[in-house]
């Protein structure tokens, strides 16, 4: 049971890698062909995200704002509940800059509280990671320097000196050990396309994607992948990687990080050919052990000209079924989004919409759990890809709220913003 768990569960890692691409023009009305043309737009996309990783990973800084407006409602209750009068609360504010020091690898930043726009306490902090200690220094409470030991630890163990300082100079230059983009792109089309080969497709159909954010008509596309399929994918995709050139150099280049890695490859040869071996000493199973009333889902779901608007990836079992759906239509310059998980217990979703200018989002979204709103994110010229420009606001979200509830939620609230030159 064990193993079976450990097949299925590493085929659900490598199909939602292949189908969580971002929205895809598609050519042909056919389930593979979209497929692989999702594929290919998704590794694309992470081969770039990993080369502008690597052409980032030098000095740099940053800041961000965590900030409340304090509505006479909640003054009132903050009142009642301290026994003091706290009607002069209007505003408070905590910020950070920071700049990254690569070369000695420390970060060093300053830290801020405000209240009513008036600063009462700023910090000076900095981080040295090769001594691995935290300094910090008030300035307007004392002049000694306040420090403690960052106590990093693997296993549970402390980690050795020589081992920790080898780490951190190999983080100076990832690139000269881990694949560039186009490699990783390459392995990824490769082992991932076996995958698809072995995928079950049915009949495709009209229908309506049904949506908190609005109903969309769509093409769906259905399919589905076996437990039985499941076994013969996984050691396909064993005895590939086994025999891969490009991998193994890969492998190899990683053990040149550390003392410590030396031996990964022989280590993961001996793995891939145990599986091997598991498989070819397999006795055949009966029905009831392959399970073919388990499966996953892999739907996906077209627009009118052949835009890939949504998926939904699924976990069908007797034991339960466990759902991941995405959709992100387009009407116009509105950007609809959903993102849902659920179980026969719970569901989680994210769903909201927005407009795109200069590929920056704003938009209102609500997570809801189990139906309940709990949380409305607002973004306002967010970079979505990287997360260095733009502004999040955070608030408690409750439908069931009186009108004085509701106005105490939208005023407190955690003002997130981001910008990589170290000033908002």
């Amino acid at each position: 049971m064990k193993k079976k768990f450990m097949k299925k569960s590493a085929a659900a890692v490598m199909s939602a890698a292949m189908v969580l691409a971002a929205p895809a023009a598609v050519s042909a009305a056919d389930y593979l062909s979209i497929q692989k043309e999702s594929l290919g737009e998704f590794t694309t996309s992470l081969a770039e995200g990993i080369d502008a990783l690597y052409a980032s990973v030098d000095d740099g800084a940053g800041a961000f704002e965590i900030s409340t407006q304090f509505s006479d409602t909640a003054k009132l209750m903050f009142s009642m509940g301290a026994s003091i009068d706290l009607s002069w609360l209007d505003n408070a504010l905590i910020r950070m800059d920071w700049e990254a020091d690569k070369e000695n690898l420390e970060i060093k930043s300053v830290a801020a509280a405000y209240l009513n726009d008036q600063e009462l306490l700023h910090a000076l902090l900095k981080t040295d990671y090769p001594k691995q200690l935290q300094m910090v220094l008030f300035p307007e409470l004392t002049g000694a320097v306040l420090s403690s030991d960052l106590n990093i630890r693997v296993n549970d163990e402390s980690v050795d000196e020589e081992e920790w300082l080898n780490l951190l100079e190999t983080l100076k230059d990832p690139a000269a050990y881990a694949p560039d983009g186009q490699t990783t792109k390459e392995l990824l089309d490769r082992h991932l396309g076996i995958a698809l080969e072995y995928v079950e497709v049915q009949e495709s159909s009209d229908t309506t994607l049904e949506l908190a954010v609005g109903d969309f008509p769509a093409t769906i596309y259905e399919a589905k992948l076996t437990n039985a399929n499941v076994d013969s994918m996984f050691y396909e995709i064993a005895e590939t990687m086994k025999d891969d050139e490009q991998l193994a150099q890969v492998i190899q280049n990683f053990e040149k990080a550390s003392p410590e890695l030396e031996g990964l490859y022989d280590d993961f040869v001996q793995s891939m050919e145990r599986i091997l071996e598991e498989h070819e000493n397999e006795a055949p199973a009966d029905e009831t052990e392959t399970g073919e009333d388990a499966y996953l889902l892999l739907n996906l779901f077209t627009d009118e000209e052949g835009q890939v608007i949504g998926r939904t990836i699924g976990a069908i079992d007797s034991d339960g079924d466990v759902k991941f759906s995405w959709a992100a239509p387009v009407e116009g310059d509105t950007e609809y989004y959903t993102l849902l998980m659920e179980s026969d217990s719970s569901t989680m979703e994210l769903y909201g919409s927005g407009e795109r200018e200069n590929g920056l989002l704003s938009g209102t979204y609500m997570l809801c759990i189990d139906g309940e709103r709990n949380l409305r994110f607002r973004l306002d010229q967010v970079d979505t890809k990287a997360f260095t420009t733009g502004k999040i606001m955070i608030n408690l979200a409750d439908e069931t709220a009186d009108q004085d509830q509701a106005e105490m939620m939208e005023s407190m609230g955690i003002k997130m913003l981001f910008n990589g030159e170290g000033e908002v």
